[in-house]
């Protein structure tokens, strides 16, 4: 939830762009939650809310003005979780009383104690977060259990799908000597994330010195075996639109909505 990697921070380069504080939203986070859900934007009652740090409205914006603009009704919309958690009911209770079918947490460990409360409250809705998918986690009964039949968004392919790019990590992994079960949320990240570095000197090479300059007038990369593509410098102010969606059920993750990406983008509006 920082803008360490938006303009003007153009020194840095993340394959997931530019996430909070852009000019531009992905529209396809939300489209996978629907697809998940198996109905359109537009029917469902939608209740947003975020951490109470300064980013959290704007990372409230980010989903809330894709769902206005597909025709979903936003019911609760407040950054109001503390960072230190604390009593959780009078938030769960306020947005229970709006009667929402969805409840997207943008929050990041804080999302364990949060969908424990809404699970105790009885919420009978989709409850979903960005925060929670990562192998091995649910081995951990303790978090598997207030955790059970939510929902989460990711941004990177998930192991459980089998796409060719999850294949083709297990088969870098194994020539490591390194089973698919050692393969953790950061160490996908960091695959992908030296997938991005090395197509980037590709290009660049063999005048490494150049790197910065060549990738701030324009780079474009598609992994070819469906992984994040990347477009700067216009990832400086937009986020990749890439997601996937799964369920937790029990102690697994269930894949819901197959990691797609696209194109799409909206505008964003300034937020308070």
């Amino acid at each position: 939830f920082s803008p360490g990697f938006c303009k003007p921070y153009t020194w840095g380069y993340s394959f997931t762009g530019c996430d909070i504080g852009g000019g531009y939203y992905g529209e396809q986070p939300i489209a996978s939650v629907a697809s998940a859900l198996g109905k359109p934007i537009k029917s469902l009652r939608w209740a947003l809310v975020g951490l109470d740090v300064p980013n959290g409205p704007a990372a409230d914006a980010s989903y809330g003005q894709v769902i206005k603009a597909d025709g979903g009704k936003i019911v609760y919309d407040k950054a109001v979780v503390p960072q230190d958690v604390g009593n959780l009911a009078p938030i769960v209770n306020a947005i229970e009383a709006t009667k929402p079918d969805v409840v997207m947490a943008q929050i990041a460990v804080q999302a364990i104690a949060f969908e424990g409360a809404l699970e105790a409250s009885g919420f009978s809705g989709a409850a979903l977060n960005e925060a929670l998918y990562s192998p091995g986690l649910l081995k951990i009964k303790a978090l598997a259990t207030p955790l059970n039949n939510t929902y989460v968004i990711t941004t990177t392919p998930v192991l459980e799908e089998k796409t060719p790019y999850v294949k083709q990590m297990e088969k870098d992994y194994a020539a490591e000597g390194l089973s698919t079960s050692s393969i953790t949320f950061g160490g996908e990240y960091g695959y992908t994330t030296a997938d991005m570095m090395i197509a980037m000197l590709k290009k660049v090479a063999p005048n490494f010195g150049s790197l910065h300059s060549v990738i701030e007038k324009g780079f474009k990369y598609t992994p070819a075996l469906g992984g994040t593509p990347l477009n700067y410098p216009f990832m400086f102010n937009a986020p990749d639109d890439c997601s996937s969606v799964v369920k937790i059920e029990g102690d697994v993750y269930v894949p819901v909505a197959k990691f797609q990406c696209s194109t799409k983008y909206l505008k964003a509006e300034p937020t308070s």
